[in-house]
């Protein structure tokens, strides 16, 4: 790994008040196998007063990588992604959260197929770690279940609907980022979907690392989970609205299922034989429930997962419906911060610009 032809690094992590979970991350990094004087760690911070930049100065003094730190509390999570691609010298652009653990190999995984010139865009998977809470492991089947959500996160079985990287773990070459624009900074949510979107209408190759895992702590909190859902589907109809050609029946599915439902129910009351039809409809959806639940069985290990998992992709389900059903009443306005701001040129009007500091 000490080869010289090895492109510079910097693995991006957006943070904010989140102290104990930036230290582990960044405790693992320290262990990457990849040159450190090739590598650099670059935290933009939103503004955090518990400590965060005492940890990062104190690392710094345990390594020959180079930690990076800059806080601006005005800089949401896409912009502060635009600021480190801006101020960065690095060859290689690897993108990660605040709480994800890395193996020691990931870097050299995550970019093989950007320096065989295979891929312009490079992404893995996450799975949660075995130490999270009962509910978050619960929900981590959930979510990367094809039942769950199509398979989308990558590595969990038949994917529904396709692999699309997400900024829990990405990589690609700096200089491809003029052809994409960055990240749509009046997002508040969908925006990693959205840049990759963005970059395979501009040409650019995405590519599944299965190798590339990174284990990414999950929510344990039910109402997180339901709101999380909800702005997904909320996010869908927009994508599906900006990008034609990356519209998907799938993605409608839970949404098409609950008006089905509520149109039977009430088609029901003045046609007996509904209730026949709607009765059928549920067999077949607690059907799928069951191999939720046996998926939740062979993963958590624990009888009480037969029952947990199964309810959390219902609750996903739902949640993500009334989204897709939302959003399009509403002109899509939840999902963004400042609707009169230039979406095509997110690194054109920032003042961020004029303070980026090679430091």
């Amino acid at each position: 790994m000490n080869d010289p032809i090895l492109p510079t690094v910097s693995i991006i992590i957006p943070t904010m008040k989140r102290r104990a979970f930036l230290e582990e991350t960044l405790g693992y990094l320290l262990k990457i196998d990849y040159p450190h004087d090739r590598l650099e760690v670059f935290i933009v911070d939103g503004g955090s007063t518990d400590g965060s930049k005492e940890v990062v100065e104190r690392l710094q003094q345990e390594t020959a990588i180079r930690l990076r730190w800059h806080s601006d509390k005005s800089l949401r999570v896409s912009a502060a992604r635009n600021y480190a691609i801006q101020a960065t010298d690095a060859e290689m652009l690897l993108f990660l959260d605040d709480d994800c653990i890395t193996r020691p190999d990931w870097v050299q995984a995550l970019i093989q197929p950007l320096l065989e010139r295979t891929a312009d865009i490079a992404g893995g998977t996450d799975y949660a770690p075995p130490d999270d809470p009962f509910l978050a492991q619960c929900e981590d089947v959930a979510f990367s279940s094809w039942v769950g959500s199509g398979g989308v996160r990558g590595g969990s079985g038949p994917a529904v609907t396709g692999f699309c990287p997400m900024t829990c773990n990405m990589a690609m070459w700096r200089d491809k980022m003029r052809d994409v624009g960055g990240f749509d900074e009046t997002m508040k949510a969908v925006e990693d979907t959205d840049f990759v979107y963005k970059a395979r209408e501009n040409g650019l190759k995405v590519v599944f690392v299965p190798s590339a895992t990174v284990q990414h702590r999950r929510r344990a909190a039910i109402r997180s989970i339901c709101f999380h859902n909800y702005i997904r589907g909320y996010g869908r109809t927009f994508l599906m609205k900006r990008y034609p050609a990356q519209r998907q029946f799938a993605f409608l599915i839970p949404a098409v299922g609950l008006v089905l439902g509520v149109m039977l129910i009430l088609l029901s009351l003045v046609w007996p034989r509904g209730w026949t039809i709607l009765g059928i409809g549920i067999v077949f959806y607690l059907a799928l429930l069951g191999i939720a639940a046996s998926h939740g069985l062979q993963r958590v290990k624990t009888g009480a997962a037969l029952v947990v998992v199964p309810c959390l992709v219902a609750l996903h389900h739902f949640w993500y419906a009334l989204g897709v059903l939302h959003a399009p009443l509403t002109g899509y306005r939840k999902l963004f911060v400042n609707c009169g701001t230039n979406l095509s040129d997110p690194f054109g009007t920032r003042k961020m610009r004029s303070q980026i500091t090679h430091d």
